[in-house]
């Protein structure tokens, strides 16, 4: 057995008050491009299987160092998670003040109680309220706890709860690290396309293309972000390469929405909101529309001139990519 996967068709839910709520959670989205000219197979596989409730395929390549048991005494297991952020106060387990202030707990605080303490490692450390469909986590065990085991712990834990769950976990080689093996991350923020957001913006169509031709002079760019962050920065450097920039609109679970979908190789943090929030901004200026002036802003360096982040509770962590594992979705 590669890995076990839950889906609306694999797996039986646990008899619990809360499997209802728990099914909503993985149902997720119902989707239907509306009016896209966009050719299918040009959007990347993430936002694919995002818009199908699906999980992008994960096979590790055969060049990755297999598991030996006569070498390694303990297994990596790697965990695709989904959870309704608005019930925790982020993945990240915080300290006694800030979870009492904030009176949810945080999404490792639950996650790694129930793999009975141990230490869990994540793609992104999502804020408050930001949700996930697949966040890549990984954990490591001794080698005699099955994986039939872990399955079991993660699904009762999370059917307790109702706001989060474990949708698949796969072995995979000890080198494999969520964080720093991820070669691209991908989010959407998802808008509802209603009277208020045309009363705000104008026609929805118009805003669409405006949004869309802000975004396309980032792509591809490796450019200094540090103007749509946050706090101060922990790495050497603000820069980030997107590697795909959308806008759209669709119908999801019957529903108008309008989405802005990003893959980078990496996100500075509230970096997606700010950069949202901004473009939102920028593009609401119909008269005076340049498509330049999003990127003139990310070149600026200067975070005063930015938007205010957009609401935590619209962004989805949707997957990570690794260079070391290959699809094998046909």
């Amino acid at each position: 057995m590669n890995g076990l996967l839950l889906s609306e068709n694999l797996g039986e839910p646990i008899s619990n008050k809360k499997s209802l709520q728990r099914k909503k959670l993985l149902r997720l989205f119902n989707s239907e491009f509306d009016e896209s000219t966009e050719d299918e197979h040009a959007i990347p596989e993430a936002f694919l299987c995002f818009y199908r409730g699906e999980l992008p395929d994960f096979v590790e390549s055969s060049s990755s160092p297999s598991y030996r048991k006569s070498k390694y005494k303990r297994q990596s297991y790697r965990l695709d998670l989904a959870y309704r952020g608005t019930a925790f106060c982020g993945w990240q387990t915080q300290d006694k003040f800030n979870q009492d202030k904030s009176q949810r707990p945080a999404v490792q605080q639950l996650v790694e109680a129930a793999l009975g303490g141990r230490d869990v490692r994540v793609a992104g450390r999502t804020d408050a309220g930001v949700h996930a469909v697949g966040q890549v986590a990984r954990v490591r065990c001794e080698a005699n706890l099955s994986m039939e085991d872990l399955w079991r712990q993660l699904q009762e834990a999370s059917a307790c709860n109702g706001n989060w769950v474990c949708r698949r976990i796969v072995p995979v080689s000890q080198s494999f690290h969520p964080t720093f093996g991820a070669t691209s991350r991908s989010y959407v923020y998802l808008i509802d396309a209603d009277e208020k957001l045309e009363l705000a913006f104008g026609n929805l169509k118009n805003l669409t293309c405006r949004l869309n031709a802000l975004l396309a002079p980032l792509e591809g760019q490796c450019l200094p972000y540090s103007a749509l962050s946050y706090g101060q920065l922990k790495t050497k450097t603000s820069d980030c390469t997107l590697t795909y920039a959308r806008a759209r609109r669709l119908r999801l679970a019957n529903q108008p929405v309008l989405a802005i979908e990003l893959e980078g190789d990496r996100f500075l943090r509230r970096m997606v909101r700010i950069l949202v929030a901004s473009a939102l901004s920028l593009a609401a200026r119909e008269d005076e529309f340049d498509s330049q002036s999003l990127f003139e802003l990310v070149q600026m360096r200067d975070r005063r001139k930015a938007a205010l982040p957009a609401p935590s509770e619209g962004l989805i962590f949707i997957t990570a990519s690794y260079c070391d594992s290959h699809s094998n979705s046909g």
